[in-house]
């Protein structure tokens, strides 16, 4: 038995609706992420650098072993995974670095009426900036997708801008996930689309 790579296979979900489907659904993730990476994150991140490999036929490849371009690999994959289950701590990392920089602005002063401009100076140039940052991923990947999202121009640059919104999401989620025991929760599937009507949606026709 063999796995094979393709690299024009299309993978079609269903994404969630509503924002309180997706929010539980994140928060899920979000808690899962903080869970797997406690577990295994120092030995993902070793693995980066040292131990072995396996071949395409599930073999073990010891280190010593490897050519320069199986080290890559080894290290690509390691990252990957890494950066996949780092986003919560991410924005956790942000969230406090947000909290400090407000606390040291206010200098032992504590009068509302002179720390809220303070307050402002701060996280205005901060979510500014984040948002800047979520909105370039956001028209990369919809310019590097644009034939691959099946609708309206407009709406496509309208998601761009949205995105960074959606993302602003994982802040409190990042928190919450670390006090809060996270249940599955059913999420409503009320859409069936069949692969005729993808094809309709790929040709225009």
């Amino acid at each position: 038995e063999k796995i094979g790579y393709c690299r024009t296979a299309i993978f079609f979900d269903e994404q969630p609706t509503r924002l309180i489907d997706t929010w539980n659904q994140r928060m899920r993730w979000t808690k899962g992420f903080y869970q797997v990476f406690g577990r295994y994150g120092l030995r993902l991140i070793a693995r980066m650098f040292t131990g072995r490999s396996y071949t395409l036929q599930g073999d073990p490849l010891p280190a010593e072993k490897m050519t320069a371009k199986e080290r890559w690999t080894r290290f690509g994959t390691c990252y990957d995974v890494i950066f996949t289950l780092t986003p919560g701590y991410l924005f956790l990392i942000s969230a406090i670095s947000m909290v400090i920089n407000i606390l040291l602005g206010m200098k032992g002063n504590y009068s509302m009426t002179t720390q809220a401009p303070r307050v402002a100076m701060t996280l205005i140039p901060m979510l500014i900036g984040a948002y800047a940052g979520f909105y370039i991923i956001a028209i990369i990947t919809v310019l590097a997708e644009w034939k691959n999202i099946y609708c309206s121009p407009g709406k496509k640059i309208g998601f761009t801008f949205v995105f960074p919104l959606f993302m602003f999401i994982y802040i409190p989620m990042t928190v919450l996930a670390l006090f809060f025991r996270i249940r599955w929760k059913p999420i409503a599937h009320n859409v069936s689309v069949d692969m005729d009507s993808v094809r309709k949606q790929q040709t225009g026709k």
